[in-house]
């Protein structure tokens, strides 16, 4: 069983015409998928959909099995947390916790997290360790506020956070939009590497088609969705 199935999904803002229509879209545990498409062509609206943010209107959206339409929005929050790691473009850091807190907080809320994040580590700021310091972030930065960090080194800690307890998918928003280009290489080498490790689903929406060779598979909004609008 793939780890995400869509089927005939639509989808429309409030108030709004249908502007996602996504016939069939699959991903399998452990695969990476680069998602491009101009402003306007859906990529962000199927990313909350995935996340369980938002509810399509008809069709089916399964992850792990389990159909997001058919359950409640608290239950809903609940399995976003337990099975998804979020990359925002803008980080969505706690700006009076630490960066070590901050990577930890996902298994504060999930149970199921926090047990698979000790399963190699004695604790919960020791696995946080091991990821950051796989990101290139030494430990003198770790007991500093996260909002004292460069916007790299924020973008940084934001990652760590989505893969600690290895969830069954990251969905990453333009993660590597404030990463020079060595970084950008040594980041996604690290995120695909550590996807692929713990059987990970990815994906990864940028509009840097140069990133693109380094993932196994590239959808391209504008097919996916035939609504596709672009401003």
């Amino acid at each position: 069983m793939p780890l995400v199935e869509i089927e005939d999904l639509r989808f429309a803002w409030p108030g709004q015409t249908p502007c996602l229509q996504v016939d069939r879209f699959t991903l399998e545990r452990g695969e990476a998928v680069f998602l491009h498409g101009p402003s306007g062509s859906g990529k962000s609206t199927l990313l909350a959909l995935l996340a369980g943010i938002q509810v399509a209107m008809s069709g089916r959206l399964s992850l792990g099995g389990t159909e997001l339409g058919k359950l409640r929005a608290p239950a809903r929050d609940r399995f976003r947390v337990d099975h998804v790691g979020l990359v925002f473009q803008q980080f969505n850091l706690l700006p009076y916790l630490s960066v070590i807190d901050n990577v930890t907080l996902p298994c504060r809320f999930s149970e199921l997290r926090r047990e698979r994040a000790l399963e190699d580590a004695k604790d919960l700021e020791e696995a946080a360790g091991r990821l950051l310091s796989r990101l290139d972030l030494v430990p003198a930065l770790w007991r500093r506020r996260a909002t004292a960090l460069s916007v790299g080194q924020q973008q940084r800690v934001a990652v760590a956070r989505a893969l600690i307890g290895r969830p069954d998918l990251i969905l990453a928003d333009e993660p590597t939009s404030a990463l020079d280009a060595s970084r950008q290489e040594a980041f996604l080498d690290l995120l695909i590497q550590e996807c692929a490790r713990s059987s990970i689903g990815l994906v990864f929406v940028s509009h840097d088609q140069r990133l693109a060779r380094r993932f196994s598979r590239i959808e391209d909004m504008t097919r996916l969705n035939p609504m596709a609008m672009s401003e």
